[in-house]
C-alpha cells in the first residue's frame, strides 16, 4: 500500500513524484476505472496517451481485459491488498504479455504497475515446447524399449523352444567355461546334468586332454569350431565319438559359447568295420594264385595283390 503523506498534495503530482523512478508502465486509475495519468515508455502502450487519458478502461481495452481490470480494481479498493493479473495484448502486430499489479493508493484511486513479461513468457513457451518434445521423445523411447523388450521376450521364447526341442545335443557356456544351460538331448547322451558339468568341469569329459587343448587353441584363433572330432566319456564311464561345433556370440558385452554335439560312434564303428572287412578281403586276395587288381573309374590302380 502507498501512503499519502500530505492531504493537500495534488494527487497527480504525488503519483509522479512517488513513482517516476520505476521502470514499469504505471497508471493512476480512479475507483470507477478512469485513466488519470501514466508514467513509462509510450512504445509499450496499447494505444497512445491521447486515446486513453480521461477515458474509462471499459472504453479503451478489449472487453475481456477491461472486465478483469475492473474486477481487480474493485477488489483492491475493498481489501487494500495488491491484486495481480497476467494478460496478453496485440501491440504493433505482435502478441505482448504483461503482468498487471493493482495497488491501493487512496480510497478513490489505485496505481496499476504494468510490466512487460513477453520475453519471460516466450522463454516459458520455449521451455514447454522443449518439455513436450522431451516428453514425446521419452514416450517414443519407452515404446521402443517396450517393443524391443517384447521382441526380446519373443526371441527368448523361440530360442528356448528350439534349444529344448532340438534333436541335437546343445549346451551354452560362458567365457570361463562354466555351463549356463544344456538341453535334454545333451543330458541324455552324456548322462551329465547341468550341475554335474559345473562340478566336474568340461575337461573331465575328454578322454584325451590333448584334444581339449587343440580345441581351445582353434577356438581362440578363429572364434568358432566346426566339425571337430573328439573322443568323450559319459558319466557312466563309457566312451564315444562326437562331432563338436561351437559358435561364439556376445550378450551384454560378455562372450557366450553355443555348442552342438553329434554322437558319431555308430558311424565310426561302421567305418572301422569297413576297414576290417577290406583288410580281410585284401588278405584273401593276396593268397590267390592269380593277378588281381582294383581299378578306379579314372583308371587309376587302387589295389593289386601280391601275385
Amino acid at each position: 500500500m502507498i501512503k499519502l503523506n500530505h492531504k493537500s498534495l495534488d494527487i497527480k503530482k504525488l503519483f509522479r513524484k512517488s513513482l517516476e523512478a520505476f521502470p514499469d508502465l504505471i497508471f493512476l486509475v480512479s475507483h470507477d476505472g478512469m485513466y488519470l495519468d501514466y508514467l513509462g515508455n509510450e512504445k509499450n502502450l496499447f494505444v497512445p496517451p491521447e486515446e486513453f487519458i480521461g477515458k474509462k478502461i471499459i472504453d479503451v481495452m478489449p472487453r475481456n481485459i477491461a472486465k478483469l481490470h475492473m474486477d481487480a480494481i474493485r477488489k483492491t479498493l475493498e481489501t487494500k491488498q495488491m491484486q495481480t493479473l497476467e494478460i496478453s495484448l496485440p501491440i504493433r502486430g505482435e502478441t505482448r504479455y504483461f503482468e498487471d499489479r493493482f495497488i491501493y493508493f487512496s480510497k478513490e484511486h489505485i496505481v496499476a504497475f504494468v510490466r512487460d513479461i513477453t520475453k519471460r513468457k516466450q522463454a516459458e513457451q520455449k521451455l514447454r515446447k522443449s518439455e513436450e518434445k522431451l516428453r514425446k521423445f521419452n514416450q517414443n523411447l519407452e515404446q521402443m524399449l517396450n517393443d524391443r523388450t517384447k521382441e526380446l521376450k519373443e526371441s527368448e521364447e523361440k530360442y528356448r523352444f528350439l534349444f529344448e526341442n532340438s534333436p541335437i545335443a546343445m549346451g551354452l557356456a560362458n567365457s570361463e567355461g562354466q555351463m549356463i544351460d544344456i538341453n535334454k538331448i545333451l543330458e541324455e547322451q552324456t548322462g551329465y546334468n547341468l550341475e554335474d558339468f559345473n562340478n566336474i568341469g568340461l575337461q573331465a569329459s575328454f578322454v584325451n586332454l590333448d584334444d581339449r587343448t587343440s580345441l581351445y587353441e582353434v577356438l581362440e584363433k578363429y572364434d568358432r569350431i566346426q566339425d571337430f572330432e573328439v573322443k568323450l566319456r559319459r558319466k557312466n564311464g563309457t566312451e564315444y565319438f562326437a562331432l563338436l561345433n561351437i559358435d561364439v556370440f556376445e550378450v551384454k558385452e560378455e562372450k557366450r559359447f553355443l555348442s552342438t554335439m553329434r554322437d558319431i560312434t555308430e558311424r565310426k564303428n561302421a567305418e572301422q568295420k569297413l576297414r576290417d572287412s577290406e583288410k580281410r578281403l585284401f588278405t584273401l586276395l593276396d593268397g590267390l594264385p592269380a593277378f588281381i587288381y582294383l581299378q578306379a573309374p579314372d583308371y587309376s590302380i587302387r589295389y593289386a595283390n601280391q601275385y
